[in-house]
């Protein structure tokens, strides 16, 4: 995970999928412990890989770090649509 002003992101690589073109991704983020109330986007969807974004919503600060600590993950899934 890296570190932006207030949040993080991460580049996540869906490529083992050999998705044919761009899917529909949806993502969640997971944890061990101490779950957080969080905002998380994706961007730049490609067909092998999505930035994934997260944040608390008053913008506390957030880092890989303290991501990594608490076992953080990320869960998707992609669909192509036709």
């Amino acid at each position: 995970m890296s570190l932006i002003t207030r949040g993080i992101y991460v580049e996540v690589d869906t490529s083992d999928a050999n998705f044919k073109s761009v899917p529909a991704y949806v993502m969640s983020l997971a944890g061990d412990s101490h779950n957080w109330e969080l905002i998380v986007s994706i961007y730049n969807k490609k067909k092998d890989s999505f930035r994934a974004y997260a944040r608390f919503p008053d913008w506390a600060t957030i880092t890989p770090q303290m991501a990594n600590e608490r076992g953080r993950h990320i869960n998707w899934i992609g669909v192509e649509v036709k």
